[in-house]
């Protein structure tokens, strides 16, 4: 009597069933907007630490409070080097546009902006 009774309580729901093509289609990529808010609040993020860092309140940040910034906290080693990237005008401060610029020279460039060559290839140049 339980299996027939289970029976008539399944059949109906498997009738009332969605079918693949009823499911809503997932986007294929995230939209636009969506993309553009990650931005927003990574621009807002660098911008909050900026400020955070900046100590006289001055709108720019010297070495010192450079490496005050919370990814200097437990090694500080590397903050002279970037500090000096981010420095575009040199004139010993980071500005909130140098600070918020996406760095130069990304991609297959390797650093200072140049295009990397194979060490093969320099061997064969010198032959």
């Amino acid at each position: 009597m339980k299996i027939k009774l289970i029976a008539l309580l399944t059949v109906p729901f498997l009738a009332i069933g969605l079918h693949a093509e009823d499911k809503p289609a997932a986007p294929a990529t995230p939209a636009p907007a969506a993309e553009s808010e990650k931005k927003d609040d990574a621009k807002a993020q660098q911008e909050e630490n900026f400020k955070k860092a900046d100590a006289n309140s001055d709108s720019h940040l010297t070495l010192e409070e450079f490496k005050a910034l919370p990814r200097f906290k437990k090694d500080n080693s590397k903050a002279d080097e970037i500090f000096k990237r981010k420095d575009t005008n040199a004139d010993s401060k980071v500005s909130l546009e140098e600070f918020t610029a996406k760095p130069a020279g990304k991609g297959k460039q390797g650093k200072g902006g140049k295009a990397a060559e194979h060490p093969k290839k320099e061997e064969t140049k010198k032959a």
